[in-house]
C-alpha cells in the first residue's frame, strides 16, 4: 500500500500475544517514551500485556489485509522486539514504506539491512529498543528503497531462485515451478 504522506505520528506491532515475542518491551518502551503505540494482534497474552499499557497503547482488533497495510503504511515504524526464524512482518513493513526497529537476532537479520531499511538493537532491553526508536526517528527513510527491500522476498522471485537451485542441484527440468505450475 502506497501512502503518499504517511501520517507517522504512531509506532506499530503486529503479533501473537506471546512471550517469546517479548510484546512487554515495546509496550514498557512506549509507556517510557509516552508516545502513541498501536498492536495488532491476539493470543494468550493479552490481558497481561493490556494490565501493562500505559495511556499511549492501542489495542486493535486485527482487521481485513487492507486495514492492516493502512495501519503499516501510517506508523513510524514497526516494532519488532522478538527473535524469529523469519518473521514476515517486517518484509510486510518495508513493502508498505515503513521501516523496522528489530531485535538483532534470527531473520530480522537476513531480511533487513541496519541503517537503511531498519535500526537494531542488540539486547532485548527496554532501555536498548527506547534508544533504537529514538535512531529510527533519525532514519533517512525512502519508501521506494524500502520496497525494493521487501520485493526481495516476492513470491515469483522466490519460486525462480527455487527452480534455479533445484536446475543446478537436481539437474531436472523444473521450469514449471518458476511459473507457479508445482
Amino acid at each position: 500500500m502506497w501512502v503518499e504522506r504517511p501520517s507517522l505520528d504512531y509506532f506499530v506491532v503486529l503479533s501473537a500475544f506471546v512471550p517469546y515475542k517479548r510484546l512487554d518491551l515495546a509496550v514498557e518502551a512506549a509507556n517510557r517514551l509516552r508516545v502513541p503505540l498501536k498492536i495488532v494482534g491476539s493470543g494468550s497474552g493479552q490481558r497481561e500485556l493490556e494490565r501493562m499499557a500505559g495511556p499511549t497503547v492501542e489495542f486493535v482488533k486485527p482487521g481485513g489485509q487492507g486495514a492492516v497495510r493502512e495501519l503499516l503504511a501510517n506508523a513510524r515504524a514497526l516494532l519488532f522486539p522478538g527473535e524469529e526464524d523469519f518473521g514476515i512482518t517486517p518484509v510486510e513493513a518495508n513493502a508498505c514504506g515503513r521501516p523496522v526497529v528489530a531485535y538483532r537476532a534470527g531473520g530480522a537479520c537476513e531480511s533487513m539491512v541496519d541503517g537503511e531499511t531498519a535500526v537494531f538493537f542488540d539486547s532485548q532491553t527496554v532501555g536498548d529498543l527506547i534508544d533504537a526508536m529514538h535512531r529510527v526517528q533519525r532514519l533517512d527513510v525512502d519508501p521506494a528503497r524500502l520496497r525494493l527491500n521487501a520485493l526481495r522476498f516476492a513470491m515469483p522471485r522466490f519460486r525462480s531462485q527455487i527452480a534455479a537451485f533445484l536446475r543446478s542441484h537436481v539437474g531436472s527440468s523444473v521450469s514449471g515451478l518458476a511459473r507457479g505450475e508445482g
